[in-house]
């Protein structure tokens, strides 16, 4: 193997040394976002188990399962999850999302000089 040069090896040195602060910034960031998102109150409707805010809840439901005649997401639909096993209570907003099997993407868009009736 070729050896380096000293200029070669101190510009490896600082790109390993840039690497290694912006991961520790990344990781601090994170962090923040995770123990901001853990502060915010949320509860859990009762239907559909959907993690809302705990003003949006009437009579332990949320405003899609109190305006629904059927919920496709409740346990009569054969869509409750049941109970969340002790492994999986602590996860992390991201580890959630790395092991969720779903991940819903919701997108809109318009159309320039048309309208919408219902």
């Amino acid at each position: 193997m070729p050896r380096q040069s000293a200029r070669s090896q101190a510009l490896s040195q600082r790109a390993r040394d840039e690497a290694s602060r912006v991961a520790r910034n990344f990781e601090s960031a994170a962090q923040a976002f995770e123990n901001e998102v853990r502060g915010l109150d949320f509860a859990l409707c009762a239907i559909c188990r959907k993690r809302t805010g705990n003003t949006e809840l009437r009579a332990g439901k949320c405003s899609y399962c109190a305006r629904a005649l059927s919920n496709p997401f409740s346990a009569e639909n054969g869509m409750d999850i049941g109970e969340i096993p002790p492994e999986l209570r602590g996860l992390s907003l991201v580890e959630e999302a790395l092991i969720a099997r779903v991940h819903p993407v919701v997108s809109g868009c318009t159309r320039l000089g048309s309208e919408v009736s219902s």
